[in-house]
């Protein structure tokens, strides 16, 4: 630290959020990204894509960069020589894990290698359909245990959902872990 009190200016921006929903979204993932770059250095950075895109957008997002035709401003942007080399952070969280992580925690109270078992092997074990029924009930129930009362009992359907990947028998759950 340099001991200067000048404010810092970090723009951040999220893709994927679906508020409390961390199964059955459009998304498995849930991104993250900041920058810290000063007024100057940004405006320059805009100015430049705005001469390699060339488009009339007003606000430029990312499909304009990702398409076919824009790759070079892409690495541009992207690259080691680029305005945000070195500035940038991007923080991805995958929904369904987190669910489970916390689920496993806070009902179960076991711990991070156990839900990472669990997530691992959920799917092939317990099924599709009994897997989606149990992350629903998940995200159902630690939805409630915050502040949104719930219109059904999803402490019932939590329960039946792990009746429904017991039903599946522990000798197969054993054998995919």
């Amino acid at each position: 630290m340099d001991g200067s009190t000048a404010a810092v200016e970090i723009a951040c921006d999220e893709s994927g959020s679906e508020g409390e929903r961390l199964a059955g979204g459009n998304t498995d993932v849930f991104g993250y990204g900041s920058v810290r770059i000063d007024a100057a250095a940004a405006a320059a950075c805009v100015a430049e894509l705005r001469d390699r895109i060339r488009s009339p957008a007003v606000e430029y997002k990312a499909n304009h960069l990702l398409r076919r035709k824009h790759r070079a401003a892409l690495a541009w942007f992207l690259g080691t020589d680029g305005p945000v080399a070195g500035r940038a952070h991007v923080y991805l969280v995958d929904k369904p894990f987190l669910l489970v992580t916390r689920v496993v925690a806070e009902v179960a109270g076991g711990t991070a290698t156990a839900a990472a078992a669990l997530y691992r092997a959920g799917p092939a074990v317990f099924g599709a359909a009994r897997w989606t029924a149990f992350l629903t009930a998940s995200n159902d129930l630690l939805r409630a245990a915050g502040r949104r009362p719930a219109p059904d009992d999803p402490a019932a359907a939590f329960a039946q959902a792990v009746d429904g990947l017991s039903a599946a028998g522990p000798a197969r759950a054993g054998a995919a872990a």
